[in-house]
């Protein structure tokens, strides 16, 4: 009750996530970005209003089991407790819904256009099974698959998904992203890290340009990245950490303006350079921050 109403939706996101999840300060700063519950107040950006909102949280005590950074002592991670958990996820009206992808016919079925937040566990199937019950949830802000080994989206569910923002297909097995994800206009958070499979990214992926964080990291196999990346034009954050084949990071980055954070930049140095790619030189104009990997 003490919570102001515009503060109250931060804490009922959480809801989205199932018990003992691990949340990273950082990532979930993200995600409530994508959800555009942030507003820049004066000269404070979307991440330093997002930092100030968790921390009073933790003040409050609707996260526990800290995790500190050795070096600054802030905190980088936490986790919900069990009863916190189940209150706030009382309080969501079934917008948001944990279940298991075998009995998502029936739970579905029921809820329908009411869940905005769908968060699927324990799909080993090689595609998402076909089911008419996916087709009812029209109105999707955010999907998650979690603890999955699916290696194929298909086609025609994404374009059911007109108002997605955050799609999570992290640790699967996806060897390629549909062309039809760049029909997703309102998509601003995208997670593909760990599909060790996953060799290229499709150019339509590029027509986002509400997209503000692309996270690619553990992609092992993954080569290159579109050549139009610089039409991303809201992308805030790459993280392309662990992707030992990327040759490097093309040339187009550089007319990202608002783009903050790179994790690791692999540039292309020495006489023959590809001026497709990304180069040393080219740092110098960038406005990053916090910390960066050259290679």
């Amino acid at each position: 009750y003490d919570l102001a109403p515009a503060v109250k939706c931060y804490i009922l996101y959480c809801a989205s996530f199932p018990k003992d999840y691990n949340f990273e300060r950082d990532e979930l700063i993200n995600l409530w970005m994508a959800q555009d519950y942030l507003d820049s107040k004066g000269n404070k950006d979307e991440g330093e209003v997002g930092r100030e909102i968790f921390d009073n949280l933790v003040a409050r005590s609707f996260f526990q089991d800290l995790e500190k950074d050795d070096v600054s002592g802030k905190i980088i991670g936490c986790k919900m407790h069990d009863i916190v958990h189940d209150f706030v996820q009382s309080l969501t009206k079934n917008e948001c819904l944990i279940i298991d992808a075998k009995g998502v016919d029936n739970e579905i079925e029921v809820l329908g256009e009411k869940v905005r937040h769908l968060t699927l566990k324990s799909e080993r199937a090689e595609s998402l099974r076909p089911s008419n019950a996916y087709y009812n949830c029209k109105n999707l802000l955010s999907l998650t698959f979690l603890d999955s080994l699916i290696a194929k989206i298909d086609s025609n569910f994404i374009l059911q998904q007109k108002c997605l923002r955050t799609l999570n297909l992290s640790e699967n097995c996806i060897s390629e992203v549909p062309k039809e994800i760049g029909e997703l206009i309102h998509l601003r958070h995208i997670d593909l890290s760990l599909n060790q499979g996953l060799k290229i990214l499709p150019d339509s992926i590029c027509e986002l340009y509400n997209l503000y964080t692309l996270s690619l990291t553990g992609c092992w196999s993954l080569e290159k990245l579109p050549d139009n990346m610089g039409k991303l034009i809201s992308l805030k954050h790459l993280y392309v950490r662990v992707c030992d084949k990327l040759e490097y990071l093309p040339k187009g980055i550089l007319r990202l303006k608002k783009l903050k954070r790179i994790d690791e930049c692999v540039v292309v140095c020495g006489e023959d350079e590809d001026r497709a790619a990304l180069q040393v030189g080219d740092l110098r104009v960038m406005n990053l921050e916090g910390i960066l990997t050259i290679k």
